[in-house]
């Protein structure tokens, strides 16, 4: 008997490990199956970031001067640029003059445009290689700066007029409407003190697209000052330009027309250039309308800046003159667009 119930125990708990095995096992299935649903979970953002920046990112095996940014968003190009733009800048260097009075020519710099090489990353094809797009930055002051202008390029049909203010107050109305009727735009040379006494007309300069440079602060000979003094007579004139009508100044016309290698060499080491000119209308000395265009058609030439003061015989020989420099093949432009 006792056989038999010690048999009937293990034939029942034999019969039970079945069953128990299935239990286990979808229990092993289901924590198998947690765990790939958890790591899928896990991997999902990360393979639908992949897949979005496959489809809609840089395309696959670009770089840019060795840095591989296949798959990258735009935001991460222009952070990698910003960063390689301080490594790839080079500051430009002004002309020097040295203490034997030689110049040391000045050397351009070099600034990566961000935007266009952000740009040229995206629009890369796959595999290519991007080179970064620099621009060239001109130094402030050239070795040019240190020699007086008389004549811009002598190559191109270009003049300018160069018109130095001081005094005709009542005439510059009339003057600027004649200019705005021919469509010229000219370069005036103010004085300081002048623009003080009449803003207005220094603004209405400007703003009707016309150039501005300085005549220096007052209205004295430059040669007689010392340097610190015309220095001071070079940047207030400016600095009251600017005061006035917001505008970058840095072209120096002397008073008298007064010039010589120190003046010239004071204005460059401030960052101006020391405009003279080509043709001489004399139009202060009451010349007659037929005689300024006389005088400015026997001497005109390619790069001509043709000096005039506000008088009324000037504004009335205008309409002629333009129209024959115009017929001539000349184009009327600014001292600073001819230089």
């Amino acid at each position: 008997m006792r056989g038999k119930g010690a048999g009937a125990t293990v034939t029942r708990s034999a019969g039970r490990r079945p069953f128990i095995w299935i239990v286990n096992g979808r229990r092993l299935l289901a924590v198998v199956l947690a765990g790939v649903f958890l790591l899928f979970l896990a991997w999902l953002p990360f393979g639908v970031d992949r897949w979005n920046r496959a489809r809609h990112g840089v395309a696959a095996g670009v770089t840019l001067s060795g840095y591989r940014v296949g798959g990258w968003w735009e935001n991460e190009v222009r952070e990698l640029v910003l960063d390689l733009a301080e490594r790839w800048r080079i500051d430009p260097a002004d002309a020097v003059l040295t203490g034997t009075g030689t110049v040391v020519e000045a050397r351009p710099g070099q600034r990566v445009d961000v935007e266009a090489t952000v740009q040229a990353v995206l629009q890369a094809r796959a595999g290519q290689e991007v080179s970064p797009v620099l621009v060239s930055v001109e130094p402030a002051i050239t070795g040019a700066h240190f020699s007086p202008i008389y004549r811009g390029d002598p190559t191109r049909p270009v003049v300018s007029l160069a018109i130095n203010v001081d005094w005709g107050a009542d005439v510059l109305p009339g003057l600027l409407k004649t200019l705005d009727e021919l469509q010229v735009r000219a370069t005036f040379f103010v004085t300081g003190r002048f623009a003080r006494r009449f803003p207005e007309l220094v603004r209405a300069m400007a703003n009707a697209g016309h150039e501005l440079g300085t005549h220096g602060a007052e209205h004295v000979h430059p040669g007689v000052l010392g340097d610190k003094e015309l220095d001071s007579l070079i940047l207030e004139g400016a600095k009251i330009l600017h005061s006035i009508a917001g505008v970058e100044v840095n072209l120096f016309a002397p008073p008298y027309g007064e010039v010589n290698e120190r003046i010239a060499r004071r204005a460059a080491l401030n960052g101006f250039r020391t405009i003279m000119w080509t043709v001489d209308t004399v139009d202060w000395m009451k010349k007659t309308a037929g005689e300024i265009q006389g005088r400015v058609l026997e001497r005109v030439e390619n790069g001509a800046i043709i000096l005039m003061h506000p008088m009324p015989e000037t504004v009335k020989a205008l309409p002629p003159l333009v129209a024959e420099l115009r017929r001539r093949g000349y184009a009327l432009l600014p001292v600073g667009e001819i230089i």
